[in-house]
């Protein structure tokens, strides 16, 4: 596993492999660009519209993109059994508990 410098939300970062569609991001360049100038700005701005079908087309491409193979790391490890140890622990407690308490009389 390589180290990458920013985490991929931040900007400068790469698409995650698999998930990358021909055109700027996610969404393909299906759309239409079009000039629009901001309210109380004399800049025009060049906007990208992207209509409902060519988002889900996007979408549904991103969902097929095979995953890469799992990497079981250390961290992975140790999330595992910190995560477990509280219900060994109350399982251990409890069993105490119920062995002490002897039989139920009705």
């Amino acid at each position: 596993m390589q180290a990458r410098p920013h985490p991929a939300c931040l900007p400068g970062s790469r698409p995650l492999p698999g998930l990358a569609v021909a055109g700027a991001g996610l969404l393909p360049s299906t759309g239409s660009i079009s000039r629009r100038t901001p309210a109380g700005q004399g800049v025009a701005t060049s906007v990208r519209a992207v209509d409902g079908a060519s988002a889900a087309a996007a979408v549904a491409a991103a969902a097929d993109a095979p995953l890469p193979p799992p990497q079981v790391t250390w961290q992975i490890v140790v999330g595992a059994v910190a995560g477990v140890t509280p219900f060994v622990v109350a399982g251990i407690e409890f069993s105490k508990r119920i062995v002490s308490a002897g039989p139920v009389l009705s």
